[in-house]
């Protein structure tokens, strides 16, 4: 309620109860970035294609994504049955973007760690945005 006692608008509402929980994903997605960083290095310092070094490290930063979101991030929301399968589905769409992209990075000249820099950010926005509408999700919505 304002001073004046009307309500803010619903979609300033929503996004104030929308903001922590945002924090939190990228909080969860700091730790994932730097496990996927660390494990793309580490692979494509054994010789591992570029690609596919990125979709390992990728699926290790979902791993730990799963287990730190399920828990924090949307611990209060409705994790109905099916929601790791989902976010599973999630995730293997976002590793392909990120192999995809990376792909499209190198394919224009970049090296492999700023093409994977570069890619990663819009991977983790579009997983944000599918895990909130397909995984976990608020019972009063």
């Amino acid at each position: 309620m304002s001073v004046q006692g009307h309500r803010a608008p619903a979609p300033l509402v929503h996004l104030a109860a929308e903001l922590p929980r945002i924090v939190r994903f990228c909080a969860v997605g700091v730790l994932n970035t730097a496990l996927t960083l660390a494990s793309y290095a580490a692979l494509v310092a054994v010789g591992c294609p570029a690609p596919p070094a990125s979709a390992v490290g990728f699926a290790l930063g979902a791993v730990n994504g799963y287990w730190c979101n399920a828990r924090w991030t949307f611990a209060a929301m409705d994790r109905a049955r099916g929601a790791l399968a989902r976010y599973c589905g999630v995730q293997a769409f976002g590793a392909g973007l990120s192999a995809l992209g990376l792909a499209a990075a190198r394919g224009l000249g970049a090296a492999r760690l700023p093409a994977e820099v570069v890619t990663l950010p819009w991977v983790t926005v579009t997983t944000y945005v599918l895990s909130r509408l397909l995984v976990f999700h608020d019972p009063r919505d």
